[in-house]
């Protein structure tokens, strides 16, 4: 046998050595998480209130509530641990702030809908409709938009707003809470 071949890591191994690059990796996101707190949570006060700005401008909206809140370090902990998702830093995460506009009626979460769509610079990709269900199907229903921040944080930086009915959003809050 060769020594170059003795000089492999057996697959445990690098298993292991793999294992331990996601762990400091996990390990440096929460470091910049809590970096970065203070600056979110300026930002997230002043994207509310722009957003409740660009709702005002339109007299016929009659909004019940705009709120916002940051990704809690629990929540955050359960996203980066999915298996199913990789993160290559903090900007990845589209939702660290979200902003939830709640409408009234249905027709208005479609007005909300297109004046973010021609006023906010909106990443359509990673975008989503959630109120369409299949037939009667009921659950949790909501239109998501994730946008670019500005010149805040880095430019790959983004929000999420929620806009959703109040009906709407006492059912996410049940199935948040319980589901």
């Amino acid at each position: 046998m060769s020594d170059d071949l003795l000089q492999l890591p057996t697959r445990r191994a690098a298993n292991a050595l793999q294992d331990s690059r996601l762990a400091m990796s996990t390990e440096a996101l929460f470091e910049h998480y809590d970096d970065a707190l203070p600056t979110l949570r300026k930002l997230g006060e002043t994207l509310a209130r722009d957003v409740s700005e660009l709702l005002a401008s339109d007299a016929s909206l009659k909004v019940h509530s705009v709120a916002w809140r940051l990704k809690d370090r629990e929540s955050f902990a359960r996203k980066v641990a999915r298996p199913d998702r990789k993160y290559d830093d903090l900007w990845s995460i589209t939702d660290l702030i979200g902003v939830r506009v709640i409408m009234y009626f249905e027709d208005a979460v479609d007005r909300v809908g297109e004046l973010i769509e021609t006023r906010l610079p909106v990443d359509f990709a990673d975008s989503t409709d959630k109120r369409k269900l299949a037939g009667t199907d009921f659950g949790y229903r909501s239109l998501h938009y994730v946008c670019r921040v500005g010149d805040a944080l880095p430019a790959r930086a983004r929000f999420e707003i929620q806009v959703r009915t109040v009906l709407e959003h006492a059912w996410a809050e049940i199935e948040h809470d319980l589901g």
